[in-house]
């Protein structure tokens, strides 16, 4: 079936230059950084039929600098959370880059979070996958600075909080870059017409990291061998499967079963931290905290 995005209202033409297809091939989402400050279409399929199913355009106007939200779209494996990127965002300094976090809830998209990139400079910040059923975040930030080595690009997992993406606890980040990089390796980069954008490949665990470079350095022949970019293994991320006993007071010990819980650094309860011990990495024994009520693990 051909799709056509609808007739634009924007004052511009329609040019979806980026676009995302859920796991399950159900769902497909566009981006029009060119329709105002920009717009992001879903489609949903019935059977063999694609139709529209949402629009959103930009939550924010950045006056002298069009926001470019759209630029980068991405969709989770069970397509019902996306991420939209956008090169500008009002408050911050330009091409610094933004990210809204939507879910799928009642039968509508909703906007659950803002993210900027955690260094705040002229970086090109950009998520432009979600992996681990849209707990994580894959974003790329290939304007950024790593020690002196200027636009030599960095990647940034960015994990939802306790209680998810509505919750009002930060989410958990962690910046990741290569050791022995160059200046302008602009790890993480890629182009759609108009505007720069990330472009990074992702297992549907969120653990394997494929990420490109931009070719300034491979022109130049600047490395030995013509590296294209760069290859990450991630530590496996806790896994929670089950909890004795099921309820309890303040104090009450808890044992928590699951897997990859050799690195933990931190358990809640409901949000509330709680003080803990890591058995072995399939057991924790935590204590329920203070103030603790019924919720999430």
């Amino acid at each position: 079936q051909r799709v056509e995005l609808p007739e634009p209202d924007c004052g511009g033409t329609t040019a979806a230059t980026y676009l995302a297809l859920s796991g399950d091939g159900a769902r497909v989402v566009f981006g029009d950084p060119f329709c105002g400050e920009g717009r992001v279409y879903w489609f949903a399929r019935s059977g063999s039929t694609w139709s529209l199913e949402q629009a959103i355009d930009s939550p924010e106007s950045c006056g002298t600098f069009v926001c470019g939200f759209g630029t980068t779209v991405a969709i989770s494996q069970d397509g019902l959370t996306t991420a939209v990127s956008a090169d500008n965002a009002d408050g911050e300094p330009s091409s610094a880059g933004a990210v809204w976090i939507y879910e799928r809830d009642a039968g509508a998209w909703t906007q659950r979070r803002r993210v900027i990139g955690p260094r705040q400079q002229r970086a090109d910040f950009a998520c432009p996958e979600v992996a681990d059923q849209g707990r994580r975040l894959v974003c790329s930030a290939h304007g950024e600075t790593v020690g002196r080595n200027e636009r030599q690009g960095a990647l940034y997992l960015v994990d939802s909080p306790h209680g998810g993406w509505a919750a009002a606890a930060e989410p958990f980040v962690r910046r990741v870059f290569v050791g022995d990089g160059l200046p302008s390796d602009g790890l993480g980069a890629g182009t759609t017409t108009g505007f720069p954008t990330g472009a990074v490949a992702v297992s549907a665990d969120g653990v394997e990291i494929d990420a490109p470079m931009a070719p300034h350095n491979l022109v130049l022949g600047a490395y030995d061998q013509d590296r294209l970019g760069h290859s990450f293994t991630l530590p496996q991320r806790p896994t929670l499967t089950a909890f004795s006993p099921d309820t309890g007071a303040p104090g009450t010990s808890v044992s928590l079963a699951g897997a990859s819980f050799a690195g933990v650094t931190s358990v809640a309860f409901d949000g509330a931290d709680a003080s803990f011990t890591v058995v072995s990495p399939s057991q924790i024994t935590a204590h329920v905290p203070p103030g603790a009520t019924g919720g999430r693990i």
